[in-house]
């Protein structure tokens, strides 16, 4: 930093939010939420300036803080990043900016003076907190930048995004760099962690933001008590956060492909042939999905036909505005119906598919999703023509953003990549089902295309231990045994933990595969599959030698629409619902 520098922290803060109105002045540690983050920013002398909007809904909180002496800015609520600018022209180029939120009560003055000391060593223009990479909850978070790189931001940014939320366009132009970690562990957590060994959350997984009337009541307790909230150490509450934030998975999910795309036909049926707990209740739906959503999964998969999946998936989500992912869903098969009938016209399959849609979009309580898939891809076949540009119009008018298609074979995948209209293809591949890899290799032909894998466990097949196995028509006792012997042989060739580790490890190392689509009926299961995405991907020799040390298997084993089960009753529902 030059001599002479100022350095002034920017308060963003509004009153107007959607998912909590008013936050900013709701009640917490004896003072209004915004005033609190003000003043515990402020807590090692650094001069501060309120940023808000001059929409009268600020008012208030403009009055709130000028009467603590605090000055206050205000400019164009659609605009952020304009109102930084306008905010800043006092400034020099070579000022620096801190940037707080008014949601996020936890960051002290000592935090941002590491920022400031940590941007000066690495002689960087721009530095920011990031949950996983810092190792700080969400919500502990603060950038800092010079005003030069403010300036070019507001002069040359032009999309929407880049605008909201000020620093994008910045961390492209030079650099997004990260505070580097540190430990936040109290003694008494260390000891206990010591004694008896139990696995801790990630310190970026725990939520120390304030976007819904949960997380307000969890910033309550985290308070509670505190003798001078202003001074209170940020270690004290991080501790604080982690006794009482007991929803935090224990680790963040990478951000490398092939992601995690959350599996719903268990939250909506008793699916699955290893299903042992059948379908989980309200109490263990929500924890599912909340920890998928904390752990950072790239989406949810669901269907029409998955039961009341999505029913639930909408009662967990619209309880907690906070919880967003985005959604993927499928049209009810065209002539698994119960209006369907033999010799419907194209207009009518064409106006059942879009009634499907928007069925779903109902039940999700949403008014748009991510992307729209085809559950069958004869079905695809049948809307070629008028009635698929009925769905791109569909698209164009912002109903979902992808269109794509469930494919059951290596034939209809290929298929599939040749319509121009399908930017999403979901199929079923795993360790061992090797009839999906060449089409893998064919897609990189096309990139703008998502790939998504289901199937990884093959229904819970690959989990299941001899004594458990199914008895089933077109796969003999003694396929099944020889498979199970040689997935056991697999988890010792590659070091992995369990079968499941392996499984998940084997699909990582497909890094063309943009998500791999896994259920759980538990949270507890979640948590194992977590952990399994962590592990490093296997090598492309390991996955080479398994394909070798599998073989060819029969396609009545591997795809599960096939299967005719003689034995195990929780293996007899929904076999085609992966479909």
């Amino acid at each position: 930093m030059s001599s002479g520098a100022r350095i002034i922290i920017f308060l963003q803060a509004r009153s107007s939010s959607s998912r909590l109105p008013m936050k900013a002045l709701l009640p917490i540690g004896g003072m209004p939420l915004a005033l609190l983050v003000a003043k515990r920013a402020m807590n090692r002398d650094r001069p501060l300036l309120l940023t808000t909007s001059d929409e009268p809904s600020d008012d208030a909180l403009s009055a709130l803080f000028k009467g603590e002496g605090i000055e206050v800015f205000r400019g164009d609520l659609d605009d952020p990043l304009a109102r930084f600018e306008a905010a800043a022209r006092p400034l020099r180029d070579d000022d620096w900016i801190i940037r707080i939120t008014g949601d996020n009560p936890l960051p002290d003055g000592e935090l941002l003076e590491r920022l400031v000391r940590e941007s000066e060593a690495r002689t960087l223009d721009y530095l920011r907190i990031d949950a996983e990479r810092s190792r700080l909850p969400y919500g502990v978070s603060a950038e800092i930048f010079r005003v030069e790189r403010l300036r070019e931001a507001a002069h040359f940014a032009v999309d929407p995004h880049d605008r909201e939320h000020i620093t994008p366009w910045i961390r492209r132009a030079v650099g997004d760099a990260t505070l580097h970690p540190t430990t936040h562990l109290a003694p008494a957590e260390k000891e206990r962690n010591a004694v008896d060994r139990s696995p801790l959350p990630h310190p970026g997984a725990l939520r120390a933001t304030i976007d819904s009337a949960r997380d307000y009541e969890r910033m309550l307790r985290v308070f509670q008590g505190i003798d001078d909230p202003v001074a209170a150490s940020l270690d004290e509450l991080i501790e604080r956060l982690r006794e009482i934030d007991l929803a935090a998975p224990r680790v963040l999910l990478p951000r490398d492909r092939p992601r995690l795309m959350l599996g719903t036909a268990q939250l909506g049926l008793d699916y699955g042939i290893a299903n042992q707990t059948g379908r989980p209740n309200r109490s263990e739906c929500r924890a599912i999905l909340e920890t998928a959503f904390r752990a950072g999964a790239s989406g949810i998969d669901t269907a029409r036909v998955y039961g009341d999946a999505e029913t639930r998936i909408a009662e967990v989500f619209s309880s907690d505005p906070a919880l967003e992912l985005p959604i993927a869903t499928k049209i009810a098969p065209l002539n698994e119906q119960p209006s369907a009938r033999r010799g419907d016209t194209d207009e009518a399959l064409a106006l059942r598919a879009e009634l499907s849609l928007f069925h779903s979009l109902h039940a999700l309580q949403k008014p748009r999703i991510e992307s729209l898939l085809f559950h069958r891809f004869h079905d695809l076949e049948r809307l070629d023509g008028a009635g698929l540009e009925r769905f791109r119009a569909l698209q164009r008018d912002g109903y979902f953003r992808h269109l794509g298609v469930s494919v059951q074979s290596p034939e209809e995948a290929f298929a599939a990549l040749r319509y121009e209209a399908i930017g999403e293809i979901q199929f079923p591949m795993n360790l061992l089902d090797a009839r999906f890899d060449s089409f893998v290799r064919e897609a990189s032909t096309r990139p703008q295309v998502k790939l998504v894998a289901r199937s990884v466990f093959l229904q819970g097949l690959v989990l299941m231990r001899e004594g458990a196995l199914p008895r089933m028509a077109g796969a003999s006792e003694e396929v099944l045994r020889a498979v199970s012997q040689k997935l056991d042989e697999a988890v010792e060739m590659t070091r992995s933990k369990s079968r499941l580790n392996l499984a998940i490890r084997f699909m990582r190392a497909f890094s063309r595969i943009d998500a791999l689509v896994i259920g759980a009926e538990t949270r507890a299961q979640l948590e194992e599959i977590l952990l399994a995405f962590c592990e490093p991907p296997l090598s492309l020799s390991e996955v080479k030698a398994l394909r070798s040390h599998f073989g060819r298997l029969p396609e009545s084993l591997l795809d599960p629409s096939k299967w005719k089960i003689s034995e195990n009753p929780a293996a007899a529902t929904r076999q085609r619902s992966e479909r």
